[in-house]
């Protein structure tokens, strides 16, 4: 039986659908490149938050799950130097925010 990862690094994003395409373009050009090149092996998974769609936009978390603070640290890391130029591509129409989980 395989140990389960203890954390979850967490990046939601609010994009409107007007822009969504671009934004997909964007994680797979941009974040996750940077993401597999300081965690290797850890891949992102994306869901959509179904539960609410404010303003015409849609909700999504990208999330990595890692076994060690190590890597969520790296991470971190790595993901806020991404999100430094998202804003230059995105203005205000999308934003993001992220968070880390703890499994208990």
């Amino acid at each position: 039986m395989t140990e389960s990862a203890g954390y979850i690094f967490n990046t939601s994003f609010y994009v409107p659908e007007s822009r969504f395409g671009k934004w997909q373009e964007w994680l797979k050009s941009h974040l996750f490149p940077a993401t597999e090149k300081v965690v290797a092996g850890v891949s992102a998974e994306i869901f959509e938050v179904v539960s609410a769609r404010p303003d015409e936009s849609r909700i999504f978390s990208v999330q990595w799950r890692c076994h060690t603070i190590f890597e969520i640290e790296k991470l971190d890391t790595c993901v806020a130097a991404v999100l430094r130029d998202f804003g230059a591509t995105f203005g205000e129409e999308a934003t993001h925010f992220s968070s880390v989980m703890k499994r208990l």
